[in-house]
C-alpha cells in the first residue's frame, strides 16, 4: 500500500476513534496492526483548510493490513436530506485534495447513520441526488438512538 501523507492535515485530529452526535455514534476498535484517525470535520478549522461551507460530523481514516479506507460520516436524527449536501460538499472538498498517490490507494467510502425516520422512497431518492453530484454511493445505516454503529462492518 502506498504512504498517506498526513502531515498536512495533523492539526484537524480528534481525539480517540469514536464519535457521538444526534443521539447516535460511530466507532472503530484497533486491532493489533491497524491504525485509526478521527478528523474533526465539523469544525471551522476543517471548512477553512478543505474550503467548504458545511461539514460532515466525522472523517475517519482506518489502515489495515489489508487495505486503507477514508469514511465520511453523518449522524443524522431527522433531516437526512440535510446528510446529502454535508456529506457532499465534505466528500468533494477532501478528494479534491488527496495527494494522487493517496487518492489511487485509498478506498472512500462514504455512511449516512439515521434513526431510520425517513420514508425510504425519500431515502432512495436522496441517494441517488448524492450520487448525481459526487459520482460516488451514499451507503445509509439505521440505528436507533442510543446506538453505535462499527465501522468493522463497513470493512
Amino acid at each position: 500500500m502506498t504512504p498517506c501523507n498526513l502531515a498536512p492535515w495533523e492539526h484537524l485530529l480528534g481525539q480517540g476513534t469514536s464519535h457521538r452526535e444526534s443521539g447516535r455514534g460511530i466507532r472503530f476498535v484497533p486491532k493489533a496492526g491497524e491504525r485509526a484517525w478521527l478528523f474533526r470535520s465539523d469544525s471551522q478549522e476543517f471548512r477553512e483548510h478543505f474550503g467548504n461551507r458545511q461539514s460532515c460530523d466525522a472523517v475517519f481514516l482506518i489502515e489495515t493490513a489489508q487495505q486503507r479506507k477514508l469514511f465520511f460520516i453523518e449522524l443524522k436524527g431527522r433531516r437526512f436530506e440535510d446528510a446529502i449536501d454535508q456529506l457532499a460538499e465534505t466528500y468533494l472538498a477532501v478528494h479534491g485534495k488527496l495527494p494522487p498517490t493517496c487518492r489511487q490507494s485509498t478506498d472512500l467510502e462514504v455512511l449516512a447513520v439515521t434513526g431510520g425516520g425517513t420514508p425510504e422512497q425519500e431515502a432512495r431518492k436522496a441517494q441517488e441526488v448524492f450520487k448525481k453530484r459526487t459520482g460516488r454511493r451514499l451507503v445509509r445505516k439505521s440505528i436507533p438512538a442510543g446506538n453505535t454503529c462499527d465501522l468493522r462492518d463497513f470493512l
